[in-house]
C-alpha cells in the first residue's frame, strides 16, 4: 500500500500529509510530531507536516507547546470547496485530457463539503480516473485509485464500502493486494 504520504520537493524539504477527519487533538499532534522527527533523521532532511482536515473537523490545533519548544504543523481546510462542482468539471474536462495539478482536487474531494455524499464522490472521482487512463501510465492510475480507496475504507461505513466495491469491481482489480484486502476485510467485518 501507498501508506506514507511523504513527498520530496523541489527546494530538498520533504512534505509529510496527514489526514483527519476527527478535531486534532494533543495526542495527534505529538504523533505527527513523532513521526517528522524521526523521518528527518533518516533521510537526513526538513520535513514539514501538512494536515488536511476533512469537513468534519470541528477544532482546528495546528500547535502544542510543551516546555521551551512549539510544534507546529500547517493545516489545510477544504470544507469550504465545493466537491460537486469540481468533479463536474473534471469530467468535462476528460474529453481533452487531464493535467497532474487537475488531479490533486480530485484525491481530495473526499475530504471536502458535505454534499454530496463521500461515497458518492470517491466511486465519482474513480469512474473520472478510469476515463483519464489515456493522461497518466496506468501505474499512476493505479496510486491515484489507491488514495481514493484508502479514503473509503478510513471514512465509510460497512455499507458504503459494499457500495463502492461494487460499482468500481474492475479498478478494485487493479488496486495493489493490500488495499484490495483491506477493503473486502473492511466489508466483510
Amino acid at each position: 500500500m501507498y501508506e506514507d504520504f511523504l513527498y520530496e520537493m523541489e527546494n530538498g524539504n520533504w512534505y509529510h500529509f496527514e489526514f483527519e477527519s476527527d478535531s486534532l487533538t494533543v495526542d495527534d499532534m505529538k504523533r505527527f510530531r513523532e513521526y517528522e522527527a524521526s523521518t528527518a533523521r533518516r533521510i537526513n532532511a526538513p520535513v514539514i507536516t501538512y494536515v488536511i482536515c476533512s469537513s468534519k473537523v470541528k477544532k482546528i490545533r495546528s500547535s502544542i507547546s510543551e516546555g521551551t519548544n512549539t510544534y507546529r504543523v500547517r493545516v489545510i481546510r477544504l470544507k469550504d470547496n465545493d466537491p460537486g462542482k469540481i468533479l463536474s468539471q473534471l469530467e468535462q474536462k476528460t474529453s481533452t485530457g487531464l493535467q497532474r495539478e487537475d488531479i490533486i482536487p480530485l484525491l481530495l474531494s473526499p475530504l471536502m463539503a458535505e454534499k454530496p455524499e463521500q461515497k458518492n464522490r470517491i466511486m465519482d472521482g474513480i469512474h473520472i480516473l478510469k476515463k483519464a487512463e489515456s493522461s497518466f501510465s496506468r501505474r499512476e492510475v493505479q496510486k491515484m485509485e489507491a488514495i481514493l480507496y484508502a479514503f473509503a475504507v478510513k471514512f465509510l461505513n460497512n455499507e458504503d464500502l459494499t457500495v463502492v466495491k461494487e460499482a468500481s469491481v474492475s479498478g478494485v482489480k487493479k488496486v495493489n493486494a493490500s488495499v484490495k484486502r483491506k477493503l473486502l476485510n473492511a466489508t466483510a467485518g
